[in-house]
């Protein structure tokens, strides 16, 4: 069989049930892993300010009632899920594993659909 003359990028995700694969066109391929580390990137950034803002209202709190124990244990207990919470942020960003391979070759090798 002949390739139909278009080239696409393979994109592989890792999943729980295993790789899957995803075709982007030829040369978007570096953009859309580039997209999903920018959006990793800015998930933790959110999740560490959150965690911190949480941590220190809770001190906060505690020195205001007069129970700065109490609002130290409350913000040591946050800042320990902050650093020991799962990050499971990388699988959501591909690998790039193929550039500008024939749609037909992509789709025999990779299991894709054909469209």
């Amino acid at each position: 069989m002949e390739p139909d003359g278009s080239t696409v990028d393979v994109l592989r995700y890792q999943t729980d049930d295993g790789p899957v694969y995803r075709a982007v066109p030829a040369g978007d391929g570096e953009a859309v892993v580039a997209a999903h580390e920018r959006e990793l990137r800015k998930r933790r950034s959110l999740r560490w300010a959150v965690g911190v803002a949480v941590a220190l209202t809770s001190v906060g709190y505690g020195l205001l009632t007069e129970s700065p124990l109490l609002g130290l244990l409350g913000g040591g207990i946050v800042a320990a899920a902050l650093l020991v919470g799962g990050d499971d942020g990388e699988a959501l960003v591909p690998e790039l594993v193929e550039r500008s391979v024939f749609r037909h070759d992509a789709a025999r090798q990779y299991g894709l659909e054909v469209g």
